[in-house]
């Protein structure tokens, strides 16, 4: 059990598909997981867009943090304090054709983290790269190595260790394991419930039941575009939650 803190993320009247019968709300707070269950298809790609600013959002109101976001760009979005893991990992979460090296750069290179005045300090780069390949056992030959070549599950650690990294306020963690190894799954896993146990809200979206079942403080099941029910995990059974996702009320 972790103290729960402050509402990080809250979305109010959101309306995730033109046809939904109703909208989405719900709060997630720091050193909390909040999952969503469902079968793919059911508005889980809108509710990731959406708080990202990769939707618009066209009904309704998103909040991080206290501040109405709700029309922001998306870099605008992770400079206040969003780490993004995104369900479709090669197109929007890695180069493939660019090195481990310059993928960890991805998403800070308008800060000055590792750039000044135009300038990339690869010395910073290297050093960081290094830290952050040993920390979160990326394996690779070198930091020079094309991404594209590393495995599914290695790729997958590199993005969660990029966005880590940033000491964002809110994850959002979307389809994390798809596709990976037993291994890398416990290891996500993990990396998933400290960032819970350091104060960080944690939005996880995936379609595989295990996930949510392990990992989430409450759980949101999504259907056609509204969460039919929103409860804590100790409150729904696993046929519980596979009724609601075959659309099944309460």
């Amino acid at each position: 059990e972790v103290p729960k803190g402050d509402v990080v993320l809250s979305l109010k009247n959101v309306r995730l598909l033109p046809n939904a019968q109703d909208t989405v709300s719900f709060d997630i707070r720091a050193g909390e997981i909040v999952g969503f269950a469902g079968v793919e298809g059911n508005g889980q790609q809108q509710l990731e867009e959406m708080i990202m600013g990769l939707t618009k959002c066209k009904e309704g109101s998103i909040t991080l943090l206290g501040e109405d976001i709700t029309h922001w760009s998306t870099k605008k979005r992770c400079a206040k304090g969003i780490g993004y893991i995104p369900s479709d990992r090669h197109a929007r979460a890695i180069l493939p054709g660019f090195s481990i090296r310059d993928n960890y750069l991805l998403g800070t290179q308008f800060s000055d983290k590792y750039v000044k005045k135009g300038i990339i300090d690869y010395k910073k780069l290297n050093e960081q790269t290094d830290v952050l390949m040993k920390h979160f056992d990326v394996r690779a030959t070198s930091e020079k190595q094309n991404i594209g070549a590393l495995s599914g599950g290695n790729q997958q650690k590199m993005v969660l260790s990029r966005e880590v990294d940033k000491d964002a306020d809110l994850i959002i963690a979307c389809q994390p394991v798809r596709g990976l190894d037993i291994g890398a799954i416990q290891y996500i896993h993990r990396v998933l419930m400290d960032l819970r146990s350091q104060g960080k809200a944690v939005l996880l979206i995936s379609a595989e039941l295990t996930d949510i079942r392990q990992l989430s403080d409450r759980i949101g099941v999504l259907y056609k575009g509204e969460v039919l029910a929103m409860k804590n995990n100790e409150e729904l059974s696993t046929e519980a939650i596979g009724l609601l996702m075959a659309g099944q009320r309460e």
